[in-house]
């Protein structure tokens, strides 16, 4: 396909994303930012040392001020006020999940750091949706979740290549077309697209790290894809994390922890995934659907740092 990522970014004719302060390359004249290790708020700009890697972040709704209220609210019941102020109380960064209606200018001002964005909206309308609108729309969704991670001056943008049980035929197929277009927004805004695989639970295809591993082969552009990870779907789909984290196949830029069915994870498991991260992971984050409380927070927060460093 002329024109295509594919045909723009070999492996080797720019620099990785992750490589440790090189300079990513973007279309756009305005774009001479760090790679990965560029922060937001009072800190844009900097650097971040390589020894600080991976960077810690948590997804939104996993924080305890969004699940089950477990902390005081800010004024008026600011759920977002609450988890940034979370974030910045405990010095992490924060997965925002783009539902279609980002504050930016709240999260620019915060201070606190923009791991990632997930395009949420992915579970809703994504690129094996059985009806072409379904497919046209989750372009839609990339499209603009990218565009938010630029304005948050955040480097990635995380996505899934299907969601549920009644899917498009030719997936893999499917994928590639959708991947090779969405990577053009990508690259021209200087943003990394993490393709995840999800659990046979979540959906009828794209189920391991070796079937969205093949599909980044394909797309040919790693300065542009890249696979992410997630603990609970790995022993969802009955995959050993340790191995699949640890790089066994492609080593993962982001790691999601969770555990089994999206609960939180348990201590022990979560100090041997650690233990088995590869050295190219870029990010960790904690992603659960079980409310948790402030002190089961603490102990879970408290863990993973001991863990990463």
């Amino acid at each position: 396909m002329g024109g295509s990522c594919r045909d723009v970014a070999q492996p080797g004719s720019a620099p990785e994303w992750g490589s440790g302060g090189r300079e990513f390359e973007s279309r756009r004249p305005d774009h001479r930012r760090p790679n990965l290790g560029a922060r937001t708020g009072a800190e844009a700009g900097s650097r971040r040392p390589v020894e600080e890697w991976p960077l810690l972040a948590w997804v939104e709704s996993a924080l305890p001020a969004a699940a089950g209220g477990a902390l005081p609210a800010a004024a008026g019941g600011d759920a977002l006020a609450s988890r940034l102020a979370l974030a910045r109380r405990h010095r992490f960064a924060i997965e925002v999940e783009d539902r279609g209606h980002l504050e930016i200018d709240r999260y620019r001002r915060s201070g606190v750091e923009i791991a990632t964005v997930q395009a949420h909206r992915l579970h809703d309308w994504h690129p094996l949706h059985r009806q072409r609108e379904g497919r046209q729309r989750a372009a839609a969704v990339v499209r603009e979740a990218i565009e938010a991670a630029d304005r948050l001056d955040c480097r990635r943008v995380l996505t899934v290549c299907g969601f549920g049980q009644d899917l498009v035929e030719s997936p893999h197929e499917r994928c590639l077309d959708f991947f090779d277009q969405a990577g053009r927004d990508a690259r021209l805004h200087g943003v990394q697209l993490l393709v995840e695989p999800l659990s046979p639970r979540r959906a009828a295809a794209f189920n391991t790290p070796a079937e969205v591993g093949l599909l980044l082969d394909q797309l040919a552009a790693p300065t542009v894809f890249a696979l992410a990870l997630d603990s609970g779907h790995l022993v969802d789909s009955g995959l050993d994390p340790c191995s699949e984290l640890g790089g066994h196949g492609r080593p993962p830029i982001e790691v999601q922890l969770k555990g089994p069915g999206s609960t939180v994870p348990d201590l022990e498991s979560l100090e041997e995934w650690l233990a088995a991260l590869a050295p190219e992971t870029r990010v960790v984050a904690v992603e659960h659907r079980e409310a948790v409380e402030r002190c089961r927070f603490e102990a879970l927060l408290a863990r993973i740092r001991a863990g990463l460093h």
